[in-house]
Formats: structure tokens, sequence, C-alpha cells
């Protein structure tokens, strides 16, 4: 992008046969720079979004498979299999594939953590390998991680809400207190033209 954006502005400019000044290369070849590493962090944000956005249903599709007897690996073939496809859908695939080339379970939570490097995921694959190394049963954990990842979802909910007020005031100032000003204001100023005439 450094290299590729000057190029492809000076084959225009020469293409098109325009004058456009030759400074505008150096300011081109900041945004080529610049440009591909806000490109992947928004790419970024939005996937982790989906990952904590998915993740309750995912857990308790988790919890009842296991509940129902299935093992932890199982349980989550299974969710793979009829979860709508999603990015912790996609993360789950990876996991299984480490663990069928050789990785242990633990050590394929930690690469999941790593991928995703969400509090959320962290503390969901922290809380099943704690539970894994004491041998204790899976499924009320993870029905106790889907009523709090529930839970903490609502309350982002309530407070993006809360703080949609205050977005929504700036606008609100600048274009609708205008337009009210006038319409109150304009007879009064209309009266006062016509009296003084």
């Amino acid at each position: 992008m450094i290299i590729g954006a000057p190029i492809l502005f000076l084959g225009l400019r020469t293409f098109l046969e325009e004058e456009w000044p030759l400074s505008f290369v150096p300011i081109i070849s900041a945004i080529g720079f610049f440009y591909p590493d806000i490109w992947a962090k928004g790419r970024i944000d939005k996937r982790r979004k989906e990952i904590i956005f998915g993740m309750p249903f995912v857990v308790d599709m988790l919890a009842l498979s296991v509940e129902a007897g299935l093992d932890f690996m199982a349980a989550m073939q299974k969710v793979i299999e009829k979860a709508p496809p999603s990015s912790l859908v996609d993360e789950f695939e990876i996991l299984i594939k480490e663990t069928k080339v050789g990785a242990s379970r633990a050590e394929g939570l930690r690469q999941l953590a790593w991928r995703a490097d969400s509090l959320q995921i962290s503390s969901f694959c922290a809380t099943l390998i704690a539970a894994d190394s004491v041998g204790a049963s899976i499924g009320p954990i993870l029905k106790t991680l889907a009523g709090e990842l529930r839970q903490k979802r609502s309350a982002e909910a309530e407070k993006a809400g809360a703080t949609a007020a205050t977005k929504i005031l700036f606008p609100m100032l600048l274009f609708i207190m205008p337009a009210v000003f006038i319409i109150i204001a304009a007879p009064i100023v209309l009266q006062f033209v016509a009296g003084n005439k």
C-alpha cells in the first residue's frame, strides 16, 4: 500500500492527463501506511464483538449437550453441527482440529483464548481448564457461565442505551434547536418588523 497507492495515483494522473499536484504522493503513501492497520483493527473488533454476542447461546448448547451425556469435545462437535455459522463456531472448529492433531484440550483452550483476545473467552477457557484439571463436572459450570454471560450482555445493552441519550444530545442541539428557535422567533420578528412599518 505504501508503494502501490502512489503508483496507482501516478498511473491515474498520467492516464487521465490530469494536473494533480505531485505533493499528494507523500500524503497518499502515508495513507497507504496507516490504512491497513485501521482496516485490520476494524475487522478484529467486529469479529470480537460477534464472538462475545454469540457466546451465551453457544455455551447453553454446550451445557445441554454435556448434560445429555456427551463428553466436552463431542458436545462441541454437536454445537458446530447445529449452531448457525459464526466466528465462535469457527473458533470451535479450529479447537477441535488442534486436538485431533495432538494438542491437549487445555492447550487448545489456551490457543482459543489467545486468538479471541477477549475477557469473556479468556474467562470461559480458564474456567474449563480449571474444571478439567480437578475433574469437576462441566455441565453445571457451563450453565452458570451461560447465565453470567447473558447477564453481562444485558448489562452492556443497558449501558449502551444509557449512553445513547448523551450521544443524541449534541446532534439535537446542533440541528433541532435552531429549527425550534426559528419557528418560535419568526412570528415575533415579523410582528416587530410589521409594527415598525
